[in-house]
Formats: C-alpha cells, structure tokens, sequence
C-alpha cells in the first residue's frame, strides 16, 4: 500500500505537503508522515497531526509523528478551518455508512483548502481483530462508489488505470487486483 501512496497520492497534492498544518485521520502507526520521511529530497515542511481510535496504533505512531490524538473520525476535535489539508487513508470503509457521512462533514469542517479520501473500490473480507475495547475494528463495515463522492461534489479516481474492469469477485480471490478509489474536493485554492 506505501507504494501507491509515495506512487500517486503524495505527488498529486505535493504542493499542500511544503508548509502548513495537515491533518491525517486514522493515522495507524505512522501514517502519511511516515511516508512524507521516505522522500527526503521533496524538503516537505508541513507538520502532521495525526488521530486515531486505537492506542495501541497511536503508541506505535510516536516513533513518525510526533502530534497525535486519540479520537473518532466522526467528532473530530479541532477548531473550524484549523488545517491546510485534511487526508483519511483506507478509514472510511471501517465505518458504517451514516458514522462515513459524519467523517466526510467533519473533515470538510476541520479543513480550509482540501479533503482527501481513498478507500478500496471493493468489498474486502478481512480478519477480526479487536482494537480499543471495539469488537472488530478493522472489519470493513461500508463500500463507497465513485458515484456516491461525486454527489457530495468531490473529483474521483482510481489509483491504478484499471480499477474499473476487475471485477469484484475476482478481487477476492486474487486481492492484491483490487485498487483504490481516491476521492478529494477542493475547499479553497491555496495560493
């Protein structure tokens, strides 16, 4: 997965990377920081603040990040437009469909220029883990569809040219097939 991002989401929003506050929801145990550290000769200068529900995630983060919280995507507890950007990676999916809604307001909410979202473009069957006291955590509970961001007016993509002809049966047997949806909307143009 570090692949696609470094890859494609990092150079496509490069520019939001060079100075500012960035938020990333749902962080896990680095993060787009960790990744950001991969590529020394960018010079990015943002600084992360990283949350996540999990401690045990969090606990593990601090080796990356050196800003992070403990709270839920969908009550995010940051004043309004207190971030350049906002990104949420392979989150939305973990949730229930109203608790992703509430996670997309509250992102648009937090951020002034710009809101990322990626997630997988297919069902996943995944093992349960227990993380934070929550049963199953990690379970997908939600599929988005490129149709469902773009009513909520964000620019679609897949994050590999051939996203749209697998078919989602085939992705369970082969996952490694299966790709990304990328949805983002710009709030403001950072000059």
């Amino acid at each position: 997965m570090a692949y696609l991002y470094t890859r494609y989401l990092i150079p496509k929003f490069e520019r939001y990377f060079r100075s500012g506050l960035i938020l990333d929801v749902g962080c896990g145990k680095g993060g787009l920081e960790a990744l950001i550290k991969t590529i020394p000769e960018k010079n990015f200068e943002a600084e992360f603040i990283g949350i996540d529900v999990s401690l045990n995630s969090l606990s593990t983060a601090k080796t990356f990040m050196k800003n992070l919280v403990c709270a839920v995507a969908g009550r995010l507890p940051f004043r309004d437009k207190a971030f350049v950007a906002a990104f949420s990676v392979e989150v939305i999916e973990h949730l229930p469909k109203e608790q992703g809604y509430c996670h997309i307001k509250e992102m648009e909410r937090v951020s002034k220029n710009l809101v990322v979202l990626t997630t997988p473009s297919h069902f996943f069957v995944q093992d349960p883990c227990e993380i934070a006291h929550v049963k199953h955590p990690m379970m997908h509970r939600s599929l988005w569809k490129s149709n469902e961001f773009k009513r909520l007016g964000y620019s679609v993509e897949g994050l590999h040219p051939a996203r749209e002809y697998i078919p989602a049966l085939l992705s369970k047997w082969i996952p490694y097939l299966a790709c990304n949806t990328l949805a983002y909307k710009v709030l403001l143009i950072d000059s």
